[in-house]
């Protein structure tokens, strides 16, 4: 049996994780979630869940000592914080710890559902040694030679390319597409020039891609050849 403890001080915004994280139910049939008051951590963590999502009202310096009376306590699950990040607060410490994640408010209902499926789902979610990092932000791929934008998941990022999940409708192997990306710590947009190596359906009825960087000739080598069959 797979187990979630949702904590917070606000009803609602624990009624809105648990009504996000309801078709996991439907998925996996022995999934549970249960909730505790601010005040009731230490005793609910007893119960030993899987999954534990914190929902914050807004990230603050002491939420480091949070993640260490809990690490303290014995639990050595998977920490989820929600939380609104302030301009120029960075979760560069909390996120020293092992299995604990920084979910940004305002995020997707893919997003958690996404997140939440892989603790659940594998051991480790963490670095691998190709050096690419597993990540839970909202992106956009825009194509050059139609005019089509499409709302995704970035999932994972390396040096190489990069995984991202959503609905992918006319895009197929081979299209060069720009991916746009906003990082927490900082609030300038990045666009990168991507090409998709692949696209197959997930077991959730979305849809995973997997994007390569490439460099300004091979896209302007795709441009031309565009501009040759049109």
């Amino acid at each position: 049996m797979s187990k979630i403890l949702t904590v917070g001080f606000s009803e609602t915004g624990l009624n809105r994780i648990e009504d996000q994280l309801t078709p996991l139910k439907k998925e996996m049939s022995h999934l549970t979630i249960r909730r505790a008051s601010n005040g009731a951590i230490a005793k609910s963590l007893k119960d030993k869940p899987d999954v534990l999502i914190y929902d914050a009202i807004e990230l603050k310096p002491m939420m480091n000592l949070l993640v260490k009376v809990i690490r303290d306590s014995g639990f050595s699950g998977y920490i989820i914080i929600t939380t609104v990040i302030p301009m120029g607060l960075y979760p560069n410490e909390i996120q020293k710890y092992n299995k604990v994640f920084i979910l940004e408010k305002p995020y997707l209902r893919m997003q958690i559902q996404g997140l939440v499926r892989k603790c659940l789902s594998i051991h480790e979610i963490q670095q691998q040694r190709h050096k690419r990092y597993e990540v839970h932000m909202p992106s956009v791929l825009e194509c050059y030679t139609r005019d089509l934008k499409i709302k995704t998941v970035l999932n994972n990022i390396s040096t190489k390319g990069a995984g991202v999940e959503g609905h992918f409708g006319p895009l197929s192997r081979g299209d060069i597409v720009k991916l746009h990306l906003r990082f927490e710590n900082s609030k300038k947009e990045r666009i990168v020039s991507t090409r998709v190596q692949w696209i197959k359906r997930t077991a959730y009825g979305t849809e995973a891609a997997g994007l390569e960087f490439i460099s300004d000739k091979v896209l302007y080598q795709y441009l031309l050849g565009q501009a040759i069959i049109s």
